[in-house]
């Protein structure tokens, strides 16, 4: 693959290689596809009007990390896992008070789950040069503390790209463009894919501190309930990316089990308003994650 490493910040980034996955020759087989498609196929809304130049090193760049897209396509397929069968038992009755409870003691004891979280609007941000902008983040949590995840993000408002993340206890790694090769992450990054779901310390007291808490209803996602949830705890669940203020949330949770399936909400700073997306499913699949090879 031709080119050299390029720079981001205070990291040198490498092609993102997940552990475990076997890449081989299929990468080169998907790559060839993808060069023929939309060089941004996880585009979410309209992009930026771009000049030539601009666009022109945009499709280079995409062309020299075309294989490295191939290998996360395989990556996506294989943290999709397997869900697990439908919670057994009666339907809970719709009513608030009694939800909340089930909820705040079903998210307490999850040990393991499969996490997405889409953001939507103003930009927001990774790195302290502002420079990577995170489009969404599909990943596993593992208690107490490991987390493994894939990242879409824009570079430089002009290129989407994406990167392997893994966190285990207080460490944290982050991919690059080119070799493979994970890097500890820098603590200036506003990242930590760990912090995206702890039962104990983000999803329990979010469901426990909410306020002005309504019952909609019940459609195919769940008993959809609408709340306030404190600054704090908003923080908590986005790993830090979420500004900090009470925000109003829809949340929509399992029938059964109270489990939180999936959760919209918007937040502001400085009038810039992004709308966030977290879902959450595969609660209890068997997961490992191991450190990276620092090696390549």
């Amino acid at each position: 693959m031709g080119g050299g490493p390029f720079f981001v910040g205070s990291l040198r980034w490498v092609v993102p290689r997940p552990p475990n996955v076997a890449v081989a020759r299929i990468s080169t087989t998907l790559g060839d596809t993808l060069d023929d498609e939309d060089p941004m196929p996880h585009q979410t809304h309209t992009p930026r009007s771009l000049h030539d130049p601009v666009r022109a090193r945009r499709n280079s760049a995409h062309r020299m990390i075309r294989s490295a897209t191939a290998v996360l396509a395989i990556a996506a397929i294989a943290l999709a896992g397997c869900s697990l069968p439908e919670a057994s038992g009666p339907v809970l009755p719709l009513d608030a008070e009694q939800l909340t409870a089930t909820s705040a003691e079903t998210m307490a004891a999850v040990e393991s789950v499969r996490f997405r979280l889409e953001a939507n609007g103003d930009p927001v941000f990774i790195d302290p040069l502002r420079t990577l902008a995170l489009v969404d983040v599909e990943g596993r949590f593992v208690v107490p503390a490991k987390a493994d995840a894939l990242l879409t993000v824009e570079v430089n408002e002009s290129l989407r790209t994406q990167l392997g993340a893994i966190a285990i206890d207080a460490e944290a790694w982050l991919s690059n463009p080119i070799t493979g090769v994970f890097e500890p992450l820098p603590e200036s990054y506003g990242l930590d894919p760990s912090r995206f779901f702890d039962p104990e310390q983000g999803w329990r007291p979010l469901i426990e501190n909410l306020t002005e808490v309504e019952t909609i209803g019940t459609d195919d996602l769940g008993h959809h309930l609408r709340a306030v949830a404190t600054g704090d705890d908003i923080r908590r669940v986005t790993a830090g990316l979420a500004a900090r203020q009470d925000t109003p949330v829809e949340l929509w949770l399992d029938v059964r089990t109270a489990a939180v399936v999936r959760a919209e909400f918007e937040t502001s700073i400085d009038g810039a308003t992004t709308a966030w997306i977290l879902e959450l499913e595969d609660y209890g699949t068997e997961v490992t994650i191991e450190p990276p090879d620092l090696d390549g």
